[in-house]
């Protein structure tokens, strides 16, 4: 069991939580870690294996202070993402497009 700073689960998983909980029974499709000033760079990459392993398809690491992202996804070497660019869904979230920029706005 990990917490996430932010996650999109899909519309089959949800239907197999039980009662009022904000814990899930499953996998989320996105997982957004957002780095901040005192955590450890070693510790965002064991959740970012964790979350890999445990089969999330797609993580955006934000880094706020140097306003980037990095992205990774099961099996791909992680791709690098500037504020002048878009983050997307990707084959696991088609349609999903989000300028960067915006999240530091």
């Amino acid at each position: 069991m990990v917490g996430v700073d932010f996650g999109y689960v899909s519309p089959e998983v949800m239907k197999r939580q039980a009662g009022e909980t904000t814990l899930i029974e499953g996998v989320p499709t996105l997982v957004v870690e957002i780095q901040s000033p005192s955590d450890k760079l070693s510790e965002i990459e064991e959740k970012i294996d964790l979350y890999l392993r445990c089969g999330v398809s797609l993580v955006w690491a934000i880094n706020p202070m140097r306003r980037t992202a990095t992205v990774y996804r099961p099996g791909a070497l992680p791709r690098l993402v500037t504020e002048e660019e878009e983050l997307s869904g990707e084959e696991a979230m088609p349609g999903l497009a989000v300028p960067l920029r915006q999240l530091f706005e």
